[in-house]
């Protein structure tokens, strides 16, 4: 797509390979003012000649490949037909991952460090690359996943058990009110218990009191009485 001045105007990823600038480093500017911007469609669209020319305006990048690689190799950053090869200087690596840890913005550590564009992004890519690994080497997403089922099953017996006490102990206080019901109710019959009654003969507990049928009028008694021998 073109832009009102004829301009290459491109998604922010392709401007990022275009350019030879990471992402990051674009939404950055982006964010500072420093790089125009549109979204359309909900994709964020930038002029690749302007990050270029950003590019070559913060890092010095309008020299050939070959001033790089000399400049580079005054440094001892170990640039060799145009390739950086910055792993061998164990010191500007260490000082470039810090700064990308700290989210430090490329063009930034370029300024700071004073080191080729070239160079930089080498040190970018492996920094991305080792990062990439790092995270490879952690708790898979299928472990995770497990841990996280064992952790919610843990979760479910821990509110099943709380559940069950909960109805034991409504169902313990729900028997206790029964039996504070039924005592009331003995305490309120009609008449001395058993145990209470005793007879000049010398039995104690057997009473009957006599019971006559409402149907046919023959009566009984009723109550408690002594074995049979």
């Amino acid at each position: 797509m073109n832009g009102k001045n004829g301009n290459a105007e491109v998604p922010v990823g392709q401007a990022s390979a275009k350019a030879g600038v990471s992402q990051r480093t674009l939404y950055n500017w982006i964010k500072t003012k420093k790089l125009a911007a549109r979204t359309e469609n909900g994709t964020t669209i930038v002029d690749v000649d302007a990050v270029r020319a950003l590019v070559s305006r913060r890092t010095g990048a309008t020299a050939n490949t070959s001033a790089i690689a000399g400049s580079s190799a005054g440094n001892g950053t170990g640039m060799a037909n145009g390739t950086p090869s910055p792993a061998g200087d164990g010191d500007l690596t260490a000082q470039t991952f810090a700064a990308f840890k700290q989210n430090v913005a490329l063009e930034d550590v370029i300024e700071r460090l004073k080191i080729p564009a070239a160079t930089a992004l080498a040190l970018y890519r492996q920094f991305e690359e080792v990062r990439a690994v790092g995270a490879r080497t952690g708790p898979t997403i299928a472990d995770r996943v497990a841990a996280a089922e064992a952790t919610l099953t843990q979760l479910a017996t821990s509110l099943d058990m709380a559940t069950e006490g909960a109805t034991l102990s409504s169902q313990l206080r729900t028997i206790a009110a029964d039996v504070a019901e039924l005592r009331e109710y003995i305490r309120g019959l009609v008449g001395p218990h058993r145990s209470g009654f005793s007879c000049t003969c010398g039995a104690k507990g057997y009473a009957a009191v006599e019971v006559a049928c409402t149907c046919c009028g023959r009566t009984q008694k009723w109550g408690f009485h002594p074995p049979q021998r």
